[in-house]
């Protein structure tokens, strides 16, 4: 698992690496946040989302997980990762709201980071990463647009925050 996170890693790089030097008018970032075990939902997903970026101009990021990340990520994509919530909790013997605050941290520092205005989702992970974002309780939080994913396990609906 190691190994696939590592390719994953090295090919999000590539992948920024690969754009040059930044220009006046950066490209809008449509995300993906994918973080459970996946099944027979994901088949297309990354194809969707893939495509569903190209139709808005926007470059497709996937937020993954080492669950996901072999379902997700790929040569040549725009990747980043939020630790399982088990990992943090062996690592740092944190409990359990310090690590919810830290992986909605990484969230948010994940979305500023490439400007993302919108966020698809999908999975039980993701819904509550996306229920906990309050930019009316968290003033660093921006304003995000998050919407299910299409053919994805999510089982909601747009969420404007």
């Amino acid at each position: 698992m190691i190994g696939r996170f590592r390719q994953a890693l090295a090919a999000g790089r590539r992948a920024v690496a690969e754009t040059g030097p930044s220009d006046p008018a950066p490209q809008p970032v449509l995300a993906l946040l994918a973080l459970d075990e996946t099944g027979r939902w994901v088949e297309g997903m990354r194809d969707r989302h893939l495509a569903a970026a190209r139709a808005i101009g926007a470059r497709a990021l996937f937020v993954l997980s080492p669950h996901s990340a072999r379902d997700f990520a790929g040569a040549g994509l725009l990747c980043e990762f939020l630790p399982l919530p088990e990992d943090l909790a062996r690592t740092t013997g944190d409990g359990p709201g310090a690590i919810a605050l830290y992986r909605q941290n990484r969230l948010r520092l994940i979305l500023d980071k490439w400007g993302v205005q919108e966020c698809r989702w999908a999975g039980d992970s993701a819904a509550d990463l996306v229920a906990a974002w309050s930019p009316e309780r968290d003033p660093r939080l921006r304003p995000i647009r998050f919407l299910p994913a299409p053919g994805g396990r999510s089982g909601g609906t747009a969420v404007n925050h």
